[in-house]
């Protein structure tokens, strides 16, 4: 970390950039639906105007790891119970169809 408040600025800065990079979902655990996509995650997907808020985000998912993914799911929305209902997913660099990450 920097020092000073121009050093922690510019550190945010960048975080933010960065994160902004990332592509990202929050899908609500219970019902599988995208309830936030950022723009990064609309690019990476190819779905410009379509809407992917509101879809479900299991459809995103490789048919080999839905079940893993399913399994988990369940297991972390049992978990939580009370707790929360959202997780927030940014794709690893093989996600969405095999493309990796430059």
């Amino acid at each position: 970390m920097g020092s000073g408040a121009g050093a922690d600025e510019d550190e945010l800065a960048t975080f933010a950039a960065t994160a902004a990079a990332v592509p990202t979902f929050v899908v609500d655990l219970r019902s599988g639906v995208i309830r936030w996509a950022n723009p990064a995650a609309l690019e990476r997907l190819g779905a410009g105007d379509e809407p992917l808020v509101g879809s479900g985000a299991w459809g995103l998912v490789h048919p080999d790891d839905l079940p893993k993914l399913l399994a988990a799911q369940a297991a972390s929305a049992e978990a939580a119970v009370g707790r929360t209902r959202d997780a927030v997913l940014a794709p690893a660099p093989y996600a969405c169809g095999g493309a990796t990450a430059g």
